[in-house]
C-alpha cells in the first residue's frame, strides 16, 4: 500500500486516507469517524470490531456529478462493541491504466519501431541516435510531464511539441486516447506546430479535494511511480494508525503467528500480527453477537492464539465453559415452560397453573393452547400430567376436540403416547379393548364423552 500524501489528512475526529494497492493498482479512500467512539481499553475494548452496515452514513458527501467520480464500490462499517459508534467508510476506484496500456508503456519493441519510423521520415534528425535510444523512457517521461503540470502555478502553459525527438519515439501516436483522458489537448501553437497542451488542474489546496482533475493527476502519477525509480510513500503505518487499538504488540507475538490460517483471520476480522489478547477479545465478542456460530468463533480464536499466551487462551476456555454446562432444551419444550412460567422442576405447579388457565377461561381455543403446552411438558418429563389433570378435575379439558381447535402454534393432535397414558392402556391393545377403556374413563370422569373419544380416535 502506498499513499497519495496530498489527499491524506487527519484531525481530532476524522482520518482520511487516499491509498493505492501496489498489487492490484486499485485506489481506496478510507475515512474514519471518531465521533461517538467509545474509549479503547486493554480488556473489554482493545480495538474496534467493524461490522458492515447497509446504509451509507456519508451519502451525499461526494461529488458524484464530477467527471472524475469513478467509484465502483462503497462499503461502510460500524464498531460492534457496545456503546461504540466508531464508523468507517471505504470507497474503491479502478486503476487509471489498463493492463494493455501498462504493457505498451513498458514495451521497448514499440519504442524501437517508432525510432525506425522516425529515422525513415527524417534521417538527418536521428542520424546520431543509437538503436537503444529512448528505451524504457516512456513511463519516466510521463511522470515528469505530470509532475511539472502539478507544480506549475495557475495560468502557466505547459505544452509538448509532437515533433519533439523524445516524445516522437517514446509516445508517437500510440497513447492519444490515454493522453486525452489525462487532460492533454491536441492543438497548434503560435508557430503553427502541432502540440499537446496539458490542461491545468484546479488550484492547489491542502488537502486536495478528491474526485477532481488535480486528484486524478495525482492518482495517475502515483500509479506510474510503481514502474519507475520515483519514490513512493508507504501507507501501512498510516493505515494502522487509522484503525488504532490500545494493546501493544510484542515481537514475540509477531514472530509466533506463522501457522495462523487466512480463513481464521478473515472469520475473526484480525490481522496476523495481532496480539493473542486481541484474538481472544475478537472471538468472544463475535460469539456473543452470533450465538449460532459461537463454537466456530471460539475455536478459531484458540487456533490463532495456539500456545502463545495462556491467559488469552484461558479467557476463551472459561467463556466457552459457560455454555458447555448449559443443557440444550428443545425450543418447543422451552416455549411450553415459558407459557406456564415454570422451569419444569415442579410438575405439580405446572398442573396447578394449567387448571387455573382452563378453569378461568370459557374459550375453548385458550384451553386447547394450554392443553397442547401441557402435553409437550408431559412428554418431555415422561410424567402423566394429563392423567393427573383428568383425575383431579372433570372440567379441565376443552369441550371441542383438541385437533379441531386453532392455536398460535397451528393445529395439533393428541399423541398416541398421551392418549395411552390418559386411558391407562397399551397402544398395542385391540380397538375393542381400547374402546371399552375409553367408555369406562368417560363414565367415571367426564360428562362429555364425544370429546375424549374423538381425541383418541384422531391420535390413533
Amino acid at each position: 500500500m502506498v499513499q497519495i500524501p496530498q489527499q491524506t489528512f487527519r484531525n481530532d475526529k476524522t482520518s482520511f486516507l487516499s491509498i493505492l494497492c501496489t498489487d492490484c493498482r486499485y485506489h481506496f479512500h478510507i475515512k474514519t469517524y471518531d465521533t461517538g467512539s467509545r474509549a479503547l481499553d486493554d480488556v473489554e475494548h482493545p480495538s474496534h470490531m467493524l461490522l458492515p452496515i447497509r446504509e451509507n452514513p456519508l451519502a451525499g458527501s461526494s461529488d458524484q456529478t464530477s467527471e472524475y467520480y469513478n467509484v465502483v464500490a462503497n462499503a461502510n462499517f460500524v464498531c460492534a462493541a457496545e456503546n461504540c459508534f466508531y464508523t468507517v467508510s471505504i470507497s474503491v476506484m479502478p486503476p487509471k491504466f489498463t493492463d494493455d496500456q501498462i504493457f505498451m508503456l513498458k514495451d521497448d519493441t514499440r519504442i524501437a519501431r517508432n525510432l525506425n519510423q522516425a529515422r525513415a521520415e527524417d534521417p538527418q534528425r536521428y542520424l546520431d541516435t543509437p538503436d537503444k535510444w529512448a528505451a524504457g523512457s516512456t513511463i519516466p517521461t510521463l511522470v515528469q510531464y505530470l509532475q511539472d503540470r502539478l507544480k506549475r502555478p495557475v495560468g502557466d502553459v505547459l505544452r509538448i511539441k509532437k515533433r519533439n525527438k523524445k516524445f516522437r519515439v517514446a509516445f508517437g501516436s500510440d497513447f492519444d486516447d490515454l493522453l486525452r483522458s489525462l487532460g492533454f489537448e491536441q492543438k497548434t501553437d503560435d508557430d503553427d506546430e502541432e502540440c499537446w497542451y496539458i490542461t491545468e488542474p484546479e488550484p492547489d489546496t491542502n488537502p486536495t479535494e478528491v474526485h477532481t482533475r488535480r486528484a486524478h493527476l495525482q492518482d495517475t502519477l502515483e500509479e506510474l511511480k510503481l514502474y519507475s525509480p520515483a519514490a513512493t510513500n508507504p501507507a501501512w503505518a498510516e493505515l494502522l494508525a487509522a484503525f488504532s487499538g490500545s494493546l501493544p504488540r510484542s515481537e514475540a507475538d509477531l514472530n509466533s503467528g506463522g501457522d495462523i490460517t487466512e480463513d481464521d483471520l478473515a472469520l475473526l476480522g484480525c490481522l496476523r500480527e495481532f496480539s493473542p489478547h486481541w484474538f481472544s477479545w475478537a472471538a468472544i465478542l463475535l460469539a456473543s453477537l452470533c450465538p449460532l456460530r459461537r463454537e466456530e468463533y471460539l475455536d478459531a480464536g484458540l487456533r490463532c492464539i495456539q500456545q502463545r499466551n495462556e491467559e488469552a487462551s484461558l479467557n476463551i476456555v472459561v467463556y466457552k465453559s459457560k455454555f458447555d454446562q448449559k443443557p440444550l432444551v428443545d425450543p418447543q419444550v422451552q416455549a411450553a415452560f415459558d407459557y406456564f412460567g415454570e422451569d419444569g422442576k415442579d410438575p405439580d405447579r405446572i398442573v396447578a397453573k394449567y387448571r387455573a388457565v382452563v378453569n378461568g377461561n370459557s374459550v375453548d381455543a385458550l384451553k386447547a393452547q394450554a392443553y397442547q403446552h401441557l402435553e409437550v411438558i408431559s412428554n418431555h418429563l415422561n410424567v402423566d400430567l394429563l392423567g393427573d389433570v383428568a383425575r383431579g378435575d372433570s372440567l379441565a379439558f376443552p369441550t371441542t376436540p383438541i385437533s379441531s381447535l386453532p392455536s398460535g402454534n397451528g393445529s395439533r393432535r393428541m399423541s398416541v403416547g398421551s392418549a395411552s397414558r390418559l386411558l391407562k392402556v397399551d397402544a398395542n391393545f385391540t380397538a375393542e379393548m381400547i374402546r371399552d377403556f375409553a367408555v369406562n374413563a368417560v363414565c367415571e370422569y367426564f360428562p362429555r364423552p364425544f370429546t375424549l373419544l374423538t381425541c383418541f380416535i384422531r391420535a390413533k
